[in-house]
């Protein structure tokens, strides 16, 4: 199987979004057609401040970026089936890219026991980065992955996908190098005193984050709401009243 990711930004002037009517659109054109999908997307108030950098304005030192309002995970048989699930995908409004990945499972859900379709517990941190300029890409992949240790030692994290992108597949968006799906399972984590765990967790993060990702011009991130609409096989989903035979 492999992994796709689209990438859904808002360019100005689109037409009004319904979060609620996006997630039933994808629920019943896109889950019927793939092995899993799993969507972040905003409409849920959270609050951003643990996105602003040590000692930036709001205006000028966060890295909150709100036109970044969707990301839609899903595992396909074969890659050849994108092109037609990219096309469906035509009720989003703004500009959609979709990319392919390679994940790695650094954290996950030891069960779910919340009814697949509904708004799992919690936050996604959404990201999307390219390398630091000079950097290559298996410098890059070795570093992002020993920072991943430091990231579950500083963060509470309850589920945190890494995926390195292997190529723009369809789309216009801008060419990244990775994209991280990171969760908290509670509100309340997304308050910087709880998400940064320790003394100097803030500044310890933000500098080896420093020494593979282009922090200034390649960094983007959000705040979004995660639906599992169809789980993956190797998650147990534990909801009451859930048949896991489909």
């Amino acid at each position: 199987m492999e992994k796709l990711i689209v990438i859904v930004e808002d360019t100005g002037g689109d037409a009004p979004f319904d979060p609620a009517a996006a997630v039933a659109q994808l629920q019943a054109r896109i889950a019927p057609q793939v092995e899993a999908l799993t969507v972040h997307i905003a409409g849920r108030a959270v609050r951003t401040d643990l996105l602003d950098q040590e000692g930036g304005e709001a205006s000028g030192g966060s890295l909150f970026d709100g036109s970044l309002y969707c990301g839609i995970s899903m595992w396909v048989d074969s890659a050849d089936r994108a092109p037609g699930i990219f096309d469906q995908l035509d009720f989003l409004p703004g500009r959609k890219t979709m990319h392919s990945v390679v994940e790695a499972t650094v954290r996950d859900y030891d069960a779910m026991d919340w009814a697949p379709g509904s708004a799992s517990p919690g936050a996604t941190l959404l990201a999307l980065f390219r390398r630091k300029p000079g950097m290559s890409r298996d410098e890059f992949r070795a570093r992002w992955t020993e920072h991943s240790k430091l990231s579950l030692r500083l963060h509470p994290l309850v589920r945190y996908h890494r995926n390195l992108i292997v190529h723009r597949a369809l789309g216009e968006g801008g060419d990244w190098d990775g994209i991280v799906e990171e969760r908290v399972g509670s509100l309340e984590d997304l308050a910087p005193e709880r998400f940064y765990i320790g003394e100097g967790a803030r500044e310890w993060a933000s500098a080896d984050i420093a020494t593979f990702i282009d922090v200034e011009k390649g960094m983007r991130c959000n705040l979004l709401t995660e639906y599992i609409l169809k789980p993956p096989r190797w998650l147990r989903v534990v909801a009451p009243g859930h048949n896991a035979v489909e």
